[in-house]
């Protein structure tokens, strides 16, 4: 079961979800199914979605997988007629599948990066390029005009697209604003770029599990997050919460910082204060500073909470307001 944050009656609407053998439109079948929709699932991985529909039915829902080639018209026509027989027309479409392909991906970000022997941007191969482009435009174009002559029939309105984007540093984002309640958020293999800190070390990209982009709100309750990444002007609240490693960017453009609280009942084992106005150390008079840098992100450790490592980065006391109460295991690279 997961633990939804809204609570939206969809009882007796059919949700058709492509691409429903991953993680993502995975979770999105289960939680329409617990909402009470009758759920056809549809991917290629005709054995992960019956898995799935068997899981969700063992469980008292309504779901059915089916094998369906979001680039192939007949197919997805036979798919429709089975859902029409099975649970009924569509009314609410998730275009879900989609993807990257290895012939249309290089082994670096960056030209000069690339290695002697390795795929650089001369060395892709145009027939992935072209399939990954048909997988993620037609892939959305055929089974919407395969489901939605139902929708127009019954007046329905609820087609999702969701977004294919292959970009440089992909991670689940919380956009708007967002609550999570019991979620758990670890393993990633999806990266975000770490910038060069206080004294020139460049770190390296490490995976984060999700991030917070520019003027987003996110609350988590009784989560397990292993990283998140917080962009400037970003506002998150972390309450009875288990959190491996958050890291608060701003940069010189943003009008307002990140804003992080860490309410209480939550441990993270360790925090990173980030910000392109970079500190730096200064040498006078044969001593070595650490300067603060401008557009610290704001910072409150609620009582009761517990941070086992807070790295001001270069950043002064004053970024970070520490309750009585709340738990400070070590601080590193506290600025004078």
């Amino acid at each position: 079961m997961i633990n939804l944050p809204l609570n939206i009656d969809y009882t007796g609407k059919v949700v058709v979800i492509t691409g429903a053998g991953g993680l993502i439109c995975g979770a999105m079948a289960r939680a329409f199914a617990q909402s009470g929709a009758k759920v056809a699932a549809l991917d290629l991985n005709e054995e992960a979605v019956k898995a799935l529909a068997d899981e969700l039915k063992a469980e008292g829902f309504i779901c059915e997988g089916y094998k369906a080639n979001v680039l192939d018209p007949e197919a997805l026509e036979e798919v429709h007629q089975a859902v029409l027989r099975d649970l009924g027309a569509c009314d609410i479409l998730v275009n879900g599948a989609g993807g990257n392909n290895p012939r249309a991906t290089t082994d670096n970000e960056y030209q000069h990066e690339a290695k002697e022997g390795g795929k650089s941007f001369f060395d892709l191969d145009p027939n992935g390029v072209d399939f990954v482009f048909k997988l993620n435009f037609q892939g959305t174009l055929l089974p919407t005009q395969a489901f939605a002559k139902d929708m127009v029939a019954n007046h329905s309105v609820g087609i999702v697209n969701v977004e294919k984007i292959d970009y440089m540093s992909p991670l689940i984002f919380l956009r708007g604003e967002s609550t999570l309640n019991g979620c758990e958020l670890t393993g990633s293999t999806c990266t975000a770029p770490d910038k060069t800190d206080y004294n020139g070390t460049v770190h390296p990209v490490l995976p984060y599990d999700c991030g917070v982009p520019n003027f987003c709100t996110a609350t988590f309750n009784n989560c397990k997050v292993g990283r998140i990444y917080a962009w400037s002007n970003s506002k998150i609240t972390i309450n009875d919460s288990e959190i491996g490693y958050i890291r608060c960017s701003t940069h010189k453009k943003a009008n307002k910082s990140s804003h992080l609280t860490i309410g209480s009942g939550t441990v993270v084992d360790e925090i990173v204060v980030s910000s392109s106005g970079s500190a730096k150390f200064t040498t006078v008079n044969g001593k070595k500073t650490l300067t603060a840098a401008p557009w610290s992100p704001s910072i409150i450790i609620k009582a009761g909470a517990r941070v086992n490592r807070l790295d001001y980065n270069g950043r002064t006391a004053e970024d970070v307001i520490i309750e009585d109460g709340a738990i400070i295991g070590e601080i590193v690279n506290l600025a004078e």
